[in-house]
């Protein structure tokens, strides 16, 4: 049979297709080598995100005399510093407290804890709200158990659980260390777990058993920070103590300490309800403004509220071996096992302790724990070596780099070890081409559609012209196998390869320990782009076609013909065909709204997005109904060759399309979502 020149397009039209899908034929993931590690040697998870922020800068700006140790001066220097950031910052009240083992040395408070009345902040009585710094009273908890022989590090964490279980997935069980170091494996639940109302609070045991995400990768592999890992454990605690979480954390830790002024209880205990600070967001003028403070549905992992005062004596607890004015909460050898170094993403790099997250800089070893909940929060910062806590809060949203502040705080009193400028070779710009890519933090999003948001939200790698690593805007040079430093500062990142040799991990130092999985295949941005836009050209395509061969023909002034005598199965393929490319284009358009919006944790939001991921399980019917169609008219030898090649081409459009779609859960129904799962009901 003679084909046209029309037919000829369209044949060409199908050779881009196919063309177009053999991109992802070689892009399968490398199998990755499962990092193994052993119970003491072991890791996880970061907690804040904190920007490095030079953290002392350039070695030839450090100070290395002897450490000064005049207080008067740490006051004045805080002083300073604090009214700087909080000028800069528009921070209405900040708290400062900084001890050793066994004096207060500062107790301070800045600026207000109600710029509507006029009240200043006390650093005795104002306070404030500490979100994840919760954790490690959490971790105190499960020391005390531990060291009464009453809890074990090492055995599968359901042998502690009657009223449910966690669910299996792999071939390790998660036991107590997974919990405390966050490398359990679970979904990153910390994004959205602060909203609640008095209204929908729940018992810990409710929270625990409607909230249980997803197990992601393998307990011990990587970090994935975990509010429902911290909550799990307390519940544990629970368990075995035969009290509730706030009466064990009471009796057990503040009241032994005379943390009179701290509390996990909510709604707020009465007689504490007038000391608590208000809280700010900002304007579009970056100028305060008075927000609402929220409840958390997680407490051990977050509920916590305490003084600059009462923080104080906690942390002279730590530094004290576990003591505090001959008050024992912690044995000595436990307290001192609770600072070592239990598991980390690289042993190399920073990690974490029992509770603490463990790092260095300019070799001062620091153990610390921020957080932040409903536009309040703080930090602790404890230097074993150097016999010295600093505390610090602040009643606005997280706009602080309080590791700004230690760095400089270390660089002007401290002793601190220099580094050596690294210089690269241009050599190197191939030798570590293969670090090169997209990296997006591992763990998070990885089972709900905002999986999607990864193509616009990632890190990168490069080698420039040089040969240096560029990571962040840092230029970074092999110290050792697999291990970089910036060139110029103590500030290192890690990758891992799998067995192949293929980089498969970014794993961050410094003040945090994120994981980054190199994006391969459609996980890469720059595919997942590609497949979208051309995916969505083509059903545009096809969807237009009729209409765009109309306004061809009236504008070439020749009258199109009408052919009369289509069969059935020629018109349905047909039709068919349009509708369905006008229907994926449809989700298309909803991705792009999933990608670009920002979803919370409303009912409407949650159920918008279930909605998204199941209108692809209506619109398949159709394409199996289109599929049958087109069969049928290729074998009867019905209908326009034109048609038959438009349904086809939809038909291998619409399978890439489907695997996309599943690939970043775009198709479901009633995903779980873990935390968004309760608000459905």
């Amino acid at each position: 049979m003679k084909l046209n020149k029309k037919y000829a397009i369209y044949g060409i039209f199908v050779v881009i297709v196919i063309i177009a899908s053999s991109m992802y034929a070689n892009q399968v993931n490398e199998p990755e080598k499962q990092f193994l590690t052993n119970s003491s040697n072991f890791p996880l998870g970061a907690e804040e995100i904190y920007k490095f922020n030079s953290l002392g800068g350039v070695t030839d700006n450090m100070n290395f005399q002897a450490d000064n140790y005049n207080i008067s001066q740490w006051q004045s220097f805080f002083d300073n510093k604090f009214a700087n950031v909080m000028n800069s910052l528009n921070i209405p009240g900040m708290a400062l407290s900084v001890v050793n083992s066994t004096n207060m040395l500062i107790n301070k408070g800045y600026g207000y804890a109600s710029l509507e009345t006029d009240k200043t902040v006390n650093p005795d009585t104002t306070i404030f709200r500490l979100g994840s710094i919760s954790k490690v009273f959490t971790w105190t908890a499960v020391m005390q158990l531990y060291e009464k022989g009453l809890l074990d590090f090492d055995v599968d964490v359901n042998t502690y659980l009657s009223a449910f279980k966690i669910k299996k997935k792999f071939k390790q069980p998660i036991t107590m260390k997974h919990l405390i170091t966050h490398s359990a494996g679970f979904e990153a639940d910390w994004i959205w777990n602060g909203d609640a109302t008095e209204e929908t609070l729940l018992p810990l045991e409710d929270y625990i058993i409607q909230f249980q995400p997803r197990r992601v990768s393998p307990p011990g592999e990587t970090c994935s920070y975990s509010n429902y890992g911290a909550g799990l454990a307390a519940y544990i605690v629970t368990q075995i103590s035969g009290l509730d979480y706030d009466t064990y954390i009471e009796e057990n830790i503040f009241n032994p300490l005379k943390m009179n002024s701290s509390t996990f209880r909510q709604p707020f205990p009465e007689h504490l309800k007038d000391n608590f600070t208000s809280v700010y967001s900002f304007d579009e003028n970056g100028d305060p403004v008075l927000s609402y403070s929220k409840y958390v549905l997680d407490p051990p992992a977050g509920g916590l509220a305490s003084t600059a005062l009462d923080m104080a004596q906690f942390m002279m607890t730590h530094l004290n071996n576990g003591m505090l004015n001959s008050v024992q909460i912690l044995q000595e050898n436990t307290s001192q096992q609770m600072k070592q170094r239990l598991f980390a993403n690289d042993p190399r790099i920073s990690g974490w302790t029992y509770g603490w997250v463990d790092t260095s800089f300019y070799g001062v070893r620091i153990l610390h724990h921020g957080g932040a909940v409903a536009r309040s929060g703080g930090i602790i910062f404890l230097l074993p070596g150097k016999d010295l806590g600093i505390f610090l809060s602040y009643n606005t949203e997280s706009v602080i780099s309080t590791v700004d502040i230690l760095a400089s705080f270390l660089d002007r009193f401290f002793t601190l070890e220099p580094v050596t400028q690294l210089y690269t070779s241009v050599a190197n710009k191939e030798k570590w081409k293969r670090f090169e890519g997209k990296y997006m933090q591992a763990g998070v999003w990885e089972t709900t559609p905002l999986k999607i948001e990864r193509v616009i939200d990632y890190l990168e790698v490069k080698i420039d012209d040089d040969g240096y690593l560029l990571f962040k805007d840092m230029k970074f040079v092999e110290i050792d196998d697999l291990l970089f430093r910036v060139h110029n500062a103590d500030w290192y990142i890690a990758f891992r390869e799998n067995e192949n040799g293929k980089i498969t991990y970014l794993m961050q130092g410094g003040f945090t320990q994120v994981p980054y999985k190199k994006a391969n295949g459609v996980a890469n941005p720059t595919n997942a782009w590609v497949h979208m836009i051309l995916c969505l050209s083509l059903l545009l395509i096809i969807g237009l076609e009729l209409p765009i061969r109309i306004i061809i023909e009236k504008f070439r002034k020749k009258e199109r013909k009408q052919d009369t005598k289509q069969s059935f199965v020629s018109r349905s393929t047909y039709l068919l065909s349009v509708s369905t490319s006008f229907a994926y284009v449809g989700q298309f358009i909803l991705m792009f709204i999933v990608l670009f919006v920002d979803f919370g944790t409303n009912k409407q939001n949650v159920l918008a997005l279930n909605i998204i991921a199941f209108l692809p399980i209506l619109i398949i019917p159709f394409s199996g109904l289109l599929l049958i169609s087109t069969i049928s008219a290729w074998i009867k030898k019905e209908g326009s060759l034109k048609n038959k090649i438009l349904a086809s081409s939809n038909l291998i459009i619409t399978s890439f399309h489907l695997w996309f779609i599943f690939f970043w859960n775009f198709i479901g129904f009633l995903f779980n979502y873990g935390v968004w799962i309760p608000y459905l009901g």
